[in-house]
């Protein structure tokens, strides 16, 4: 809201009109006469602007967003699997880790051979670890 109201405020400097002729609809600040900004290019003129100490919060009533259900869009990529997250990234020349743990709680490593693990197709290193 303290934003929303520096946003208005920078508007109505910019527009020379009063605070109360400016409102905002959909991301967009509204002035008389068909005048509107969006916030982006408001924000710099906002960002001299003093936050006002309090501000008027609009009654739940009039609430779009708030309390409301929102869609998720991603829903059908993540249950088809076709969605892409960070882990899914592949670069040229990247190499691809995996810890393997012992399988049981509080389990020690005694020995390990490497080299039937080393020649696996794609195996560079194998590398063993205390923890």
């Amino acid at each position: 809201a303290t934003a929303r109201a520096a946003l208005v405020q920078a508007a109505a400097r910019e527009w020379n009109v009063p605070a109360a002729d400016v409102s905002i609809r959909e991301g967009q600040l509204i002035g008389p006469g068909g005048k509107q900004s969006t916030f982006g290019e408001m924000a710099k003129s906002a960002r001299g602007i003093s936050a006002p100490s309090n501000v008027t919060l609009k009654p739940a009533s009039q609430f779009r967003l708030i309390g409301k259900p929102a869609p998720r869009n991603d829903l059908a990529a993540k249950t088809d699997g076709s969605a892409r997250f960070s882990i899914d990234t592949r670069l040229p020349g990247m190499l691809y880790a995996a810890v393997v743990m012992c399988p049981v709680f509080g389990g020690k490593l005694k020995t390990f051979q490497s080299k039937a693990a080393l020649g696996m197709p794609g195996v560079r290193y194998v590398v063993p670890f205390e923890g």
